[in-house]
This record gives C-alpha cells, sequence and structure tokens, in this order.
C-alpha cells in the first residue's frame, strides 16, 4: 500500500462509516446501503428493531478512530483517525439514543426457570449473523452485549445510564445468557432448536463475538467453549 492508496481507503472508509450513521440517525436499521446515482442511496437488509446491527456500526466506526495506531508511515492514518473522532462527536447522541432504544426493547424470556433479555424473543433480529431465520439465538444476543460494552468504550453511552434502562448490572445480564444459553454445559445455537442431537446445537459462532464478549480469564466461561474432539 502506498501513499495515495492509503488516503483513498481512509476516505472510503469513513464515506462509508458516515452513511451508516445516517441511518442510525433516520432510524433505519440496515446493513447494506447501495448508491443509488447522485447524493441518492437505498437502504437494503431492513431488519425489524432491535436487532444487533449497531455493533457492526459502532465497530466501523472504532476502526477508524483507530487508525492512527498501527506502525504506518502514511500520513492518512492521522487524518482518518483524526475524521473518526470528528464522526462519534457528530453523531454521538444519534447513537446513544439508538442503544438506548435497544436496551428498552430487550423482553424477559423465561425457560423453565432462567430468565434473560433477549432481542428476539417472538421473532428473527439478526442483521448480520442470521441466514436461517430463528429465534433466540446465541450469537445475536452475545452481539447485542457486545454493542453495548463497545459503546461504553467508545463513551457513547454511560454504564450506570445503561444498567438503568436494562434494570440490571450489564454483568448480570451477560451472566443471565450464559446460564440461559449454556444450561447444558455448552452454549446452545438457538434455545429454539431442541430436537436435534447436542452436537449439532453447540454455538459455533464464538469468532463474531470474540472482542466484547468472552472474557476467558473467567473459568466459568471458558468451561462453555467447544472442545476439540
Amino acid at each position: 500500500m502506498d501513499s495515495e492508496d492509503a488516503v483513498r481507503r481512509v476516505r472510503l472508509l469513513e464515506k462509508s462509516v458516515r452513511l451508516m450513521l445516517e441511518a442510525v440517525r433516520s432510524n433505519v436499521v440496515t446493513t447494506t446501503i447501495v448508491p443509488a446515482g447522485g447524493d441518492r442511496y437505498i437502504g437494503v437488509n431492513y431488519f425489524s428493531q432491535p436487532s444487533d446491527t449497531l455493533l457492526g456500526i459502532l465497530a466501523g466506526l472504532e476502526q477508524i478512530m483507530r487508525a492512527d495506531q498501527g506502525a504506518s508511515p502514511f500520513s492518512a492514518m492521522a487524518q482518518g483517525a483524526h475524521a473518526g473522532r470528528l464522526l462519534l462527536a457528530e453523531y454521538r447522541e444519534d447513537l446513544k439514543n439508538a442503544i438506548s432504544e435497544l436496551a428498552g426493547a430487550l423482553q424477559p424470556f423465561d425457560d423453565n426457570g432462567l430468565t434473560a433479555l433477549l432481542c428476539d424473543v417472538t421473532a428473527p433480529r439478526s442483521a448480520a449473523t442470521d441466514t436461517r431465520a430463528e429465534r433466540r439465538r446465541f450469537v445475536t444476543n452475545a452481539c447485542v452485549y457486545a454493542t453495548f460494552v463497545r459503546g461504553i468504550r467508545l463513551g457513547v453511552i454511560d454504564r450506570i445510564e445503561l444498567e438503568e434502562l436494562l434494570g440490571r448490572e450489564l454483568s448480570q445480564y451477560k451472566k443471565e445468557l450464559l446460564a440461559l444459553f449454556g444450561r447444558h454445559g455448552y452454549i446452545r445455537h438457538a434455545l429454539d432448536c431442541r430436537s436435534g442431537p447436542a452436537a449439532s446445537s453447540i454455538a459455533l459462532d464464538f469468532v463474531n463475538v470474540h472482542r466484547g464478549f468472552w472474557d476467558l480469564c473467567e473459568a466459568s466461561e471458558r468451561a462453555l467453549q467447544p472442545r476439540r474432539i
């Protein structure tokens, strides 16, 4: 990558993140925006709220904000990081509102005495990870938790304010998810998949939610990881 390529990449990332942030501001839940000529864009892959869509948007914003943290000789990286910080300042309130709406829209789900807040109790809600139109999926709800963690890390929302919306501490919210999906000693892919054998129910989406969800320093969380057979 030369200096001109670095500039193009940073500008493309900045433009893409801004488009997604504009979708958040417009209260549109989508993962794909297609140019339609001029200054017109069409959003596709719409999903009903609450959804895990925000995680990808926050991740893109964080990526551009951290562009200058690697060992790069190109000044475009520093310029990109500065642009990312400006984007965060410009859209912080919109992101906060979206995260607050997400937290307030979660619904309690009870499964034989174990209860957790889920985003997909009644219908599929995953914008990026669901190809099977399933409800009550582990990876979808783990991504919602990761959204909250990243929002706090970026300074979009205050932890105490978020926990008031959830009605519980963030750590307790996570423990309830792990207890619900991991009650059999492994993480079930989805709570609706009860008829198949156990091996087919193990959630294999771990890589998608590693950053922001799993704390592998915790023995109880390591115990839920799939083991090589």
